[in-house]
């Protein structure tokens, strides 16, 4: 019996402290990893803003006019791409110079989409009701006007000042994320990217500082879809009329071909895609 008590007393004991320190890893480690998930990183550039800490940064793009669509001779084009028509963008407007991101997303919103994705990459799979959403509170949030861009202005702020089918001249996997074992003088390999996604900086961006247009993922802008430009607005306005199905998204996205991340290419959806993402707009002051 003597015996059996010194042992007792010899064993080691689990204090308090280590069954603490035994809980308390776990935690902080959640900790750690959402205040990652959720600061945002610096700013890309000096002269761009961001209207709160999550909020998305922001470049303006001046007044200007271009051409919309794409001529006969494009290659890889598709018939709703037409008639080329002139448009006349009279006014300035800010756009996020990324896609938005799972991070903002989650800031945003409250509303973590999976637990896997990386903060940086852009959000997919978001509907045409949840991308509204998402403005709405950016405009609670910020007090200033956010918005989906409208089909004009994307293209507008695509091109930045180009004419051709990609605002940095010829493709390549160099340039843009995509399906690089593709057609259209694509060199047949793989994209330089260790996911699916590209996070925001990873390709070069255009004459108006805003990176990823042509693939990654297929952005969701205001307008209905029509099946040509006949009668389009030329002012820069979105092209929507009551109870409309079909939405328009613009970009491609990072499985497509070359053909089909053009700058005027256009894709229409209809309640949930998981290739659709958004970039969001804001009035100036």
């Amino acid at each position: 019996m003597f015996h059996k008590v010194l042992e007792r007393i010899s064993q080691p004991k689990h204090s308090l402290s280590a069954t603490l320190v035994a809980w308390a890893i776990p935690f902080a480690l959640l900790a750690i990893y959402w205040i990652w998930y959720t600061t945002p990183p610096a700013l890309t550039d000096p002269n761009n803003f961001r209207d709160c800490d999550e909020c998305p940064e922001m470049t303006v793009i001046p007044p200007g006019k271009f051409l919309m669509g794409s001529p006969p001779w494009e290659e890889g084009r598709f018939r709703d791409e037409g008639p080329v028509h002139l448009v006349t963008i009279d006014y300035p407007f800010a756009v996020s110079i990324f896609e938005i991101t799972n991070r903002e997303w989650s800031a945003i919103t409250g509303v973590r989409r999976g637990f896997g994705p990386d903060p940086d990459e852009p959000v997919s799979g978001v509907s045409w009701v949840e991308a509204n959403e998402f403005v709405l509170l950016l405009r609670e949030r910020t007090g200033k006007e956010y918005r989906l861009l409208s089909e004009s202005e994307w293209e507008y702020m695509a091109r930045a000042g180009t004419t051709g089918p990609f605002h940095f001249g010829e493709i390549s996997v160099e340039k843009a994320n995509y399906d690089g074992n593709s057609y259209m003088g694509s060199p047949t390999a793989s994209p330089i990217i260790d996911d699916y996604f590209a996070e925001g900086d990873t390709y070069p961006p255009n004459a108006f500082g805003v990176y990823n247009v042509h693939g990654n993922v297929a952005e969701i802008v205001a307008d209905c879809y029509s099946t040509n430009y006949e009668g389009a607005p030329t002012d820069g306005s979105p092209r929507t009329w009551p109870g409309c199905d079909w939405r328009v998204l613009r970009g491609g996205y990072a499985s497509f071909s070359p053909a089909q991340i053009r700058s005027a290419k256009r894709a229409y959806y209809s309640g949930r895609l998981g290739t659709a993402g958004l970039r969001v707009a804001r009035d100036i002051d």
